[in-house]
């Protein structure tokens, strides 16, 4: 049992090292995502690191999308009860 924990633990720290590292790559490459809110989340065979801006309009996500050289999914979901100053949700992904 416990060589598979350790196994796991492992694993779990190099993921999550690996995430800081491209994270702080991010930063150095591009300074002006710090004011993005970030998700790290890490698991024992993988790592993500999301980041996320609001405020940011379709123009500019699709400008970093291209500078990050991440390809993004549009994805529209109609609101549950649209109204004419809300019809939907635009939800972009886009993964590295």
């Amino acid at each position: 049992m416990s060589d598979n924990l350790t196994t796991a633990l492992e694993g779990l720290e190099s993921w999550a090292f690996r995430a800081g590292q491209v994270g702080r790559r991010l930063l150095k490459e591009h300074p002006e995502l710090a004011a993005a809110e970030a998700m790290p989340m890490a698991f024992w065979n993988s790592a993500k690191l999301g980041l996320t801006d609001g405020s940011l309009g379709s123009v500019e996500i699709d400008r970093w999308a291209a500078a990050l050289g991440i390809e993004l999914t549009h994805k529209f979901t109609l609101a549950a009860h649209p109204t004419p100053d809300h019809v939907g949700f635009d939800h972009l992904r886009g993964e590295r």
